[in-house]
């Protein structure tokens, strides 16, 4: 029987805090508010729609310019050349996939971006399906972009299906859409959660039935 492994982009499969401090430093200069390090490190784990109403952004001319400076950040060729994969990852994926694992990857980023990435660095093939923003537009915490690809999968049942993501909202997300959450803490942010944590993609895999 197949089963699915979902997995979140940044902060999970890939280190892109370096990218991304840069390019909420961009977007804010453009509107000319700053951003530290701290505050950018705190976005990363939120839609853009929510750091423009943490920031009270209201005109619209300032959130198209925000959100347009953004974009185009994301995708500097700078700012790509800051983001790296966690050096387990590849083996990580090819275990699953050599395990009869759907691969997919379910994000708040953009899936021309994630392929950008994952192209970069050779990854890109292990994927079939990628949520991001666009295709769903509603962000997680809600179930729905985990919903909608597990509807991608029909020979997948909830019980063999699992996330992966760095932050609380994306357990509370797999927790709504039924299937089991794990949070990758690889900066020990979360000392108080109770629930199936693990440091890296190799201690989490250890830790599930391949069989």
């Amino acid at each position: 029987m197949k089963r699915l492994a979902i997995f979140d982009f940044d902060g999970t499969l890939v280190d892109s805090e370096l990218s991304l401090i840069e390019v909420y430093k961009e977007g804010f200069a453009a509107i000319d508010e700053t951003c530290s390090p701290e505050q950018a490190r705190e976005y990363m784990h939120h839609s853009l729609k929510e750091v423009i109403v943490e920031r009270k952004i209201i005109e619209e001319k300032q959130i198209i310019l925000f959100v347009k400076t953004v974009i185009e950040a994301i995708d500097n060729e700078n700012n790509l050349k800051l983001i790296k994969p966690y050096p387990e990852v590849e083996n990580v994926l090819k275990t699953l996939q050599n395990h009869n694992f759907h691969l997919a990857i379910v994000t708040g980023n953009s899936k021309t971006h994630v392929e950008k990435v994952l192209k970069q660095y050779g990854l890109y093939h292990y994927f079939e399906y990628v949520v991001d923003s666009i295709i769903c537009s509603v962000p997680k915490p809600a179930p729905d972009p985990l919903l909608m690809c597990l509807d991608h999968f029909p020979d997948v049942k909830k019980e063999g299906a699992f996330y992966v993501g760095d932050s609380l909202q994306d357990i509370e997300a797999a927790k709504d859409a039924g299937i089991d959450g794990y949070l990758l803490e690889r900066k020990n942010e979360y000392p108080s959660f109770a629930g199936r944590k693990f440091h890296d993609l190799e201690a989490m895999l250890k830790n599930i039935a391949l069989d």
